[in-house]
């Protein structure tokens, strides 16, 4: 599994660096919050119709330049656009 790698600086009175990982599923949770929120602030829904909504509506998908997707939901794999990958 690959990690994103990242770098800060204390910044205190001995300025030391340190480095860490984040893992590419907490990117990926992290990433599809940041969606949905916009799909909900856009569209006027609640946060847990998204999912429903976008089945429904797969174009949205389209609008914001999503062309993979990484699900189980066999909803997603009538978009002939969409790449879906089984997890």
């Amino acid at each position: 599994m690959s990690y994103l790698h990242f770098r800060a600086v204390k910044r205190y009175s001995l300025n030391r660096e340190f480095e860490g990982f984040i893992s590419p599923i907490i990117v990926s949770e992290t990433l599809f919050n940041f969606i949905k929120a916009n799909i909900v602030k856009d569209y006027g829904i609640k946060p847990r119709e998204v999912v429903s909504f976008l089945k429904a509506k797969p174009k949205i998908i389209s609008k914001i330049n999503i062309t993979n997707i990484a699900t189980n939901d066999p909803d997603f794999e009538s978009v002939n656009w969409l790449k879906v990958w089984k997890p």
